[in-house]
């Protein structure tokens, strides 16, 4: 049996701009046809962008990416691509007349016409024979006939999870398990907080990984696989006409990190705030740069992500900033090379406070709201996208304060627990030594404890315990499904643990008001996570 070249396009659609989607896929897929591809496979709903959501209970929309796609059959015949097998993925019509029954799907085109097409809502697969080769395309993980099958190309939109295995893996799996060929072709890019995490991949029967995309970027990721013996006479027959020049070749461009997982979340997270800024027309995006950790790590991922002079950075100093806070942002401004701008807040304050007859906590919070109006005030001037520094163990335990330090359009690292930020400062700083360059976060903001400043001395050690002893009672509560029990069976104090529950209960309503986020750690992918605002049960 001849061998079959495979060709998985790696790409970075944006939900709804089909035409944009499709220009995408025909320059990829001519590209593919360069080296002599037999099939060419882009990822889950390429053409639709992903997830679609609320966009599939639109007849308007459903119907315009069923016409989208027959177009894109033809535009690639007229290319010089009709005699390729080009796999898309997509939003297709569900078996019953209402919209809601829209499921992700995948065209098989050739010669300018779709000639199979598959639904998870059915089957999950279908079959079709590239030079009498059976060739089983799957949504997802879709169940497809093993015994039937030569090789398997499945359409993923993975995203991104730090500390989790990449797509290779379960392909290698399925691969010996069934003992046929497996690829997997992810998409790329970011939406909406999602990052696709790319590391589409190309096993052969055996479960080696013969050739493997890196992480997040586009790319073509190639290779000659051979199939499977089978006798299976199911599916359509397709046929290809001898390669043309060019030999495979693996996918790799960008510098790979896999072995690096902080460099790898570091790549994530900038993918995360340039594809939410890029895709919903922001030229910049805006900070308050306080002189602590949180907001100099968000700077910095900002500068990194979109560049620098497109980053504004407020300093908004009142009477409990302290001296070294204020020449912190500074320097760490400088340091970059944002543009940079000081606003005290404490005469808006002392206005308030004319008026108000308020105290304590109250005053703590009025300060936070008082930069928050003045963010979102120059956001709207400016046009600016406002970037909320929060973390994770703040917001898990609702230590933060709504319409205050809160505001915003993106949070970058609201899934970043404190812990895991301190860790990529350092990765940072020692990242650009190791490039001979000045490190971007000064030592001083890394080494000093944590404080809102709100307050004369205030650390966040008042309110809160220790992140290194808060973030596993957080990670084990939320992202391993503890009980307060098993909690303390792992070596946590009681009364520690059940605080620690009762905040996270409590700062719900806080949550569902916070900005979109890059999500990078299990709780925030599942589609249940949300906890009940009024909820007595701990």
């Amino acid at each position: 049996m001849s061998t079959l070249r495979i060709a998985l396009a790696q790409t970075n659609s944006t939900v709804g701009d089909l035409d944009a989607n499709a220009v995408n896929i025909l320059e990829w897929a001519t590209q593919a046809s360069m080296v002599g591809a037999d099939v060419i496979a882009f990822g889950q709903q390429v053409l639709t962008g992903h997830p679609v959501e609320g966009l599939t209970q639109r007849t308007e929309f459903v119907e315009a990416v069923a016409q989208r796609v027959e177009r894109l059959a033809g535009e690639l015949d007229d290319a010089g691509l009709g005699d390729r097998v080009v796999i898309v993925g997509y939003v297709v019509p569900g078996a019953s007349s209402s919209a809601t029954s829209d499921v992700a799907g995948a065209a098989v085109i050739q010669g300018g016409a779709v000639v199979a097409q598959t639904g998870e809502d059915a089957s999950g697969s279908v079959t079709v024979r590239v030079n009498d080769i059976p060739v089983s395309v799957a949504v997802s993980d879709a169940s497809v006939p093993v015994s039937d099958t030569g090789v398997v190309i499945r359409t993923v939109a993975a995203p991104f999870v730090y500390g989790q295995p990449d797509l290779a893996s379960s392909l290698t799996a399925e691969a010996v398990h069934a003992a046929v060929p497996v690829a997997g072709v992810n998409l790329s890019g970011a939406q909406d907080g999602i990052v696709f995490g790319g590391d589409s991949a190309i096993v052969d029967a055996s479960g080696e990984v013969v050739a493997q995309g890196n992480p997040f970027g586009q790319e073509l990721v190639i290779a000659d696989v051979e199939p499977a013996a089978t006798v299976s006479e199911a599916g359509a027959r397709l046929s290809v006409p001898p390669r043309r020049p060019g030999g495979a070749q693996e996918a790799g461009t960008r510098p790979v990190r896999r072995d690096d997982k902080l460099g790898q979340l570091w790549d994530a997270l900038t993918l995360g705030i340039a594809d939410y800024a890029d895709k919903n027309g922001f030229a910049s995006v805006m900070l308050g740069l306080s002189g602590g950790m949180d907001s100099a790590l968000v700077a910095v991922l900002a500068a990194d992500a979109i560049g620098a002079h497109r980053v504004h950075t407020v300093s908004m100093p009142s009477r409990n900033s302290s001296p070294h806070s204020k020449t912190d942002a500074e320097e760490l401004a400088g340091r970059l090379g944002t543009v940079y701008s000081v606003e005290p807040i404490q005469p808006i304050v002392d206005t308030y406070l004319t008026q108000l007859a308020v105290s304590g906590l109250a005053v703590e919070n009025l300060q936070a709201r008082v930069r928050g109006v003045i963010l979102m005030t120059l956001s709207n001037q400016d046009g600016h996208l406002v970037l909320s520094p929060g973390n994770r163990s703040e917001a898990a335990v609702g230590y933060a304060t709504l319409y205050g330090d809160m505001v915003g359009g993106y949070a970058p690292i609201a899934d970043v627990p404190k812990t895991l930020v301190y860790e990529l400062a350092r990765w940072r700083n020692d990242h650009a030594r190791q490039q001979g360059h000045t490190a971007p976060i000064p030592d001083s903001i890394i080494d000093k404890a944590p404080s809102a400043e709100l307050a004369p001395g205030q650390v966040d050690t008042d309110s809160l315990p220790e992140y290194e002893v808060l973030d596993p009672i957080i990670a084990g509560y939320l992202d391993d499904g503890l009980s307060p029990q098993a909690l303390v069976d792992r070596g946590h104090e009681r009364a520690l643990v059940e605080r620690v529950v009762a905040m996270i209960g409590r700062g719900e309503y806080k949550r569902r008001q916070g900005a979109p986020f890059t999500r990078i750690l299990p709780w925030a992918h599942r589609t249940n996570a949300l906890l009940p605002i009024t909820n007595r049960f701990r």
